[in-house]
């Protein structure tokens, strides 16, 4: 299980990410609304850091230890340099776009390479493994449609084409909203694109080592948190509760509440509420033979049918249609009889 420290890495990095990409939109609506602002300038420090952020954010990610090193400061030169540049001018000037470009091209291409060499480092996710590599994928694809983007709108300038008028621009401003609204209706629907992310602090800890909870306090905190589990139906939940939210809902430790699961249940915290969801699931397939599969799916606590069923074939080993058809095959003769 990653540390405290460690995991605050990772959300800092991915944290940043998002927030480079909210501010971008920010300027590009501003430039777009004609307003004359100072704050315009930052544009392109910003989309300077895009690219070196996120392959901070994928460095991270593949590295065992999960933290910055000091050699990652060397990725902040480039922008220094560009930053250096635009407020002093000089002939340097002249070569800035193209400068812009190449180095953005360079980070595409290394961040490309590296999620191809390296994806199987994401293992550890296990089945979320192949999620997180499509998602990372995903995010390279982006950066290369704002690369082309960016050079489209490099050429309409140098045609004399004015900024307002930039076409470039309006489908760069577009872009970026259309990806701020689908990650917030992923992040609302706890879709499995983005559950690796609540899973990524969830991990199992590594065999042998030792448990930091006494055994007798391991099965006091994991019994309340079952019981409370069904007391309050928690696993019904529209968009699920995460380890941090059912660790302050128990007023303990999250670290305390992880390590009880892990230990009595001999899982993660994850996988013991999707377990829960597939046996409450299993009940309303038989109990109530005409519900919709997606009822089922949704009354159980799912809110997406890939991962709904992912996670019943994980527990059942086939699907909930067959599993039904099974089920009722066999109870058909005794009723019969």
């Amino acid at each position: 299980m990653l540390s405290r420290a460690k995991r605050q890495w990772l959300l800092w990095s991915l944290g940043a990410n998002y927030a480079l990409y909210t501010i971008q939109s920010a300027l590009l609506i501003t430039q777009l609304s004609g307003i004359d602002a100072s704050i315009v300038t930052l544009k392109p420090i910003g989309a300077m850091l895009i690219a070196p952020a996120l392959y901070l954010y994928f460095s991270l990610l593949i590295r065992p230890d999960s933290k910055m090193h000091k050699t990652d400061a060397w990725h902040l030169l480039p922008v220094a340099l560009f930053q250096t540049i635009l407020i002093t001018g000089g002939s340097l000037a002249d070569i800035l776009d193209f400068a812009f470009i190449v180095t953005y091209a360079a980070y595409l291409v290394l961040i490309a390479v590296t999620l191809r060499k390296h994806k199987s480092l994401l293992s550890y996710l296990g089945d979320d493994s192949q999620v997180a590599v499509r998602y990372l994928g995903g995010f390279t694809i982006l950066l290369s449609i704002n690369l082309i983007i960016e050079v489209s709108l490099l050429i309409e300038l140098d045609r004399g084409v004015p900024l307002a008028d930039s076409l470039s621009l309006k489908i760069g401003a577009a872009l970026f909203l259309l990806v701020h609204i689908t990650m917030l209706l992923l992040a609302l629907q706890r879709s499995p694109y983005l559950e690796w992310l609540y899973n990524r602090e969830e991990q199992t800890k590594p065999v042998g080592r030792t448990p930091t909870l006494a055994t007798a306090q391991a099965e006091q905190i994991f019994h309340q948190w079952n019981a409370l589990v069904e007391s309050e139906r928690l696993f019904q939940l529209e968009f699920g509760i995460t380890l941090s939210q059912a660790a302050k809902k128990m007023q303990i430790p999250v670290r305390q509440l992880s390590n009880a699961v892990n230990q009595i249940y001999g899982n993660t915290f994850s996988v013991h509420l999707n377990d829960r969801r597939i046996a409450h699931a299993k009940e309303l397939l038989v109990r109530e033979p005409q519900l919709p599969i997606i009822d089922v799916m949704l009354q159980s606590g799912f809110s997406s049918k890939s991962n709904f069923n992912k996670e019943f074939a994980r527990v059942a080993a086939t699907t909930p249609s067959k599993y039904r058809d099974q089920i009722l095959e066999i109870q058909t003769p005794i009723n019969m009889s």
